[in-house]
């Protein structure tokens, strides 16, 4: 299926237009190309060769005659096919001339890499002030400049010069993270990947003389290739667009997971030198937000940590948690977490209190319910317990403290069949571990579909987080039903 068929209106299907110039071109020109795969003009040509784009790739620059094993040619208008995407890798005052030879050439996009416009001085907002308005002139879509450009995944384009990709390779997925910042994108996507989550899309807008965060956040939430949304933005130009591209990510139940820079007077201050956008009034935005069920971070590992637990594709019903743990402070602390972050804690009910009791006589069946150190002398207790409270209706979340059994493999042999038991009974149900796990283990459960986290109250912010998306996006649909998922784990990893 092409991509415009899934797009019903004529604006819709301009902006997929839009969107196949950029991330599936046909043709890509690097302007001020390196042979050192090192440098800023060397990166994306070493990476997209390494990545397997089957379009033609076309370095420019008159010190060589060939680049990295492609021929190389004197400037954009000496190639004689037609270029769909130009990337421009100049110094500032070198940008002007090679903005107009590509319109010459008719491009249909342009990257600029370069910085010194908005972001320096008057002279150079001038000079971006007028790229932006010949390119809107032309027709052509501008992402930058002072940007480290973008990333297609499963087309093979690897347009960035990032070092971030020196030290990980990302695999496919349905994660896009767009980032106005380029370090903070590029730091955010390296995360990710190491958290084991593939990409989609990757944008860096910089400083967003035609293309910004909102503009992209409504291409995604309409790429059948994107199923979730991590963006970090300074400012926007229109908080209306935004607001109506958050909307159409919700209506497509398309996770959106939002880090706002320049939230007080000193970041803003910070904004304007970084990327010369106005970071603009926080309280707006957060109404935005809310109203658009849109995530809120309020630092990169948290934005990281919402997205690897709403890529899971489990959203709880309600607010009910459960907490079972082997250790009754670490019960407590994991209480007031769920306190603190606006989740409910319905006590255990009568007749599961006296089971729980006979089971474990000097065991604390409250919720949260200390099962002891005795679940090590008999695994089938945890069992019977887990089944016990999974069985309760009225809890949306499990979530399990085991120390670090995870860490030790025949432990985690005897309690793994009991988890995955459970999972497969209540797949409506959110099921969180907690405590030390080895990688491999952890990797397993991960696969079942368990969210894990090592340290308590991050767990629990991105329960509360996942509550939050379903009570203002998915329960707030009509067709909503048990099997809404943004996207499946497995889509993902």
């Amino acid at each position: 299926m092409e991509m415009g068929d899934e797009i019903p209106n004529t604006e819709q299907a301009g902006q997929a237009l839009e969107y196949q110039c950029l991330f599936h071109p046909s043709s890509i020109a690097l302007i001020g190309a390196s042979a050192d795969s090192r440098r800023i003009g060397g990166r994306p040509i070493d990476y997209t060769h390494r990545a397997g784009y089957t379009g033609m790739l076309f370095p420019v620059n008159p010190r060589y005659a060939e680049v990295q094993g492609y021929p190389c040619y004197s400037s954009i208008l000496s190639i004689p096919y037609s270029v769909d995407l130009a990337v421009i890798a100049l110094p500032v005052i070198s940008v002007p001339q090679a903005v107009r030879e590509c319109l010459e050439k008719g491009v249909k996009g342009i990257v600029i890499y370069s910085a010194g416009f908005a972001e320096c001085d008057a002279s150079g907002k001038a000079i971006q002030e007028k790229t932006r308005r010949q390119c809107e002139e032309a027709g052509v879509l501008l992402l930058g400049p002072n940007c480290l450009g973008l990333m297609n995944i499963s087309a093979g384009l690897i347009l960035t010069f990032t070092t971030v990709l020196e030290n990980i390779w990302p695999s496919p997925g349905r994660i896009s993270v767009i980032s106005q910042s380029g370090a903070v994108g590029a730091y955010s996507a390296a995360l990710v990947m190491e958290r084991g989550l593939g990409l989609s899309k990757w944008i860096s807008t910089g400083n967003e003389a035609c293309i910004d965060v909102a503009r992209c956040i409504e291409w995604l939430a309409e790429d059948p290739e994107t199923g979730l949304i991590m963006a970090c933005m300074e400012g926007c130009r229109s908080t209306e667009r935004l607001h109506q591209a958050l909307s159409v990510a919700a209506q497509n139940d398309k996770p959106v997971i939002m880090l706002k820079a320049g939230t007080t007077e000193f970041g803003k201050r910070g904004v304007f030198a970084h990327t010369g956008a106005d970071a603009g009034d926080d309280d707006l935005y957060q109404e935005i937000f809310q109203s658009t069920g849109t995530l809120r971070a309020g630092c990169i590992e948290e934005q990281v940590d919402l997205l690897y637990a709403c890529a899971n594709g489990v959203f709880p019903r309600g607010r009910n948690l459960c907490i079972i743990s082997i250790s009754g402070g670490v019960g407590v602390l994991l209480a007031d977490a769920a306190y603190s972050a606006g989740l409910a804690l319905p006590p255990t009910q009568a007749a599961n209190w006296h089971r729980i009791k006979g089971l474990i006589p000097f065991s604390s069946p409250e919720n949260p319910v200390d099962v002891t150190a005795q679940v090590l002398n008999d695994v089938g207790l945890l069992k019977r317990i887990i089944e016990i409270q999974a069985s309760d209706p009225s809890y949306d979340t499990l979530i399990i403290f085991l120390q670090q059994l995870g860490r030790v493999d025949h432990h985690f042999a005897e309690f793994y069949p009991t988890m995955l038991e459970a999972r497969k009974a209540y797949p409506h149900k959110l099921f969180v571990l907690c405590g030390g796990y080895s990688q491999r283990n952890r990797s397993e459960l991960e696969a079942a579909g368990f969210l894990v986290f090592e340290e308590p109250k991050r767990a629990i912010q991105c329960i509360s987080g996942l509550v939050q998306f379903s009570e203002r996006v998915l329960n707030n649909r009509q067709d909503c039903t048990t099997s809404h998922k943004a996207t499946s784990h497995h889509e993902v990893s």
